[in-house]
């Protein structure tokens, strides 16, 4: 289910790029280029954006993540399971 999907998609983050989880619990949708693979984190721990290039792994992981993700939901690339923004 969506729970799950979520889940896998945040881990599989995690893995391909080192991100820290306060830079996961406030990545945007905006943030993430869908046709490129790309995701910038505009606010990192030391003030710099950053680009990440997400391998097909991730991506397949993010993609199946998104086609469940409620519709309604507000900006934040990961949200709970009521659609609210996700703190680390």
């Amino acid at each position: 289910g969506f729970l799950a999907r979520r889940d896998a998609a945040i881990i599989a983050l995690f893995y391909d790029s080192g991100m820290r989880a306060s830079e996961v619990a406030n990545a945007r949708l905006g943030d993430l280029d869908t046709e490129t693979g790309l995701l910038f984190i505009p606010h990192t721990k030391t003030r710099r954006t950053r680009r990440i290039q997400l391998s097909t792994e991730c991506m397949i992981a993010i993609d199946r993540y998104l086609r469940r993700r409620p519709p309604e939901a507000p900006e934040w690339l990961f949200v709970s399971r009521l659609g609210a923004h996700m703190r680390r």
